[in-house]
């Protein structure tokens, strides 16, 4: 059936069955998107509060994205210089 063979009534039904979908569509994605706000949060609290020296690296490169005062204290360097290192520059040659 199409919708010029629908009554007034049926598209007004069919109307008010997509409102709440797309309205519990929405809720969903919010509530997604706080979660995910939250996870991140989480996560970089547990970063920058570590007392273990931590860093985020691109795996096919080597550099550094980001790092933690752990690593900073513990190696001596500033975060930019840090930062402008890579991961093979402070990594023994044979590992």
């Amino acid at each position: 059936m199409n919708d010029q063979d629908k009554t007034r009534e049926e598209l007004i039904l069919e109307l008010k069955r997509l409102e709440q979908e797309n309205n519990l569509l929405k809720l969903t994605f919010e509530q997604n998107i706080t979660e995910r706000r939250l996870a991140q949060d989480k996560f970089r609290m547990l970063f920058e509060q570590s007392p273990v020296g931590m860093a985020m690296i691109i795996h096919e490169t080597g550099d550094f994205l980001e790092v933690n005062n752990s690593i900073l204290e513990s190696t001596g360097y500033t975060k930019e210089e840090f930062l402008n290192l890579s991961f093979w520059d402070i990594t023994p040659s044979g590992i």
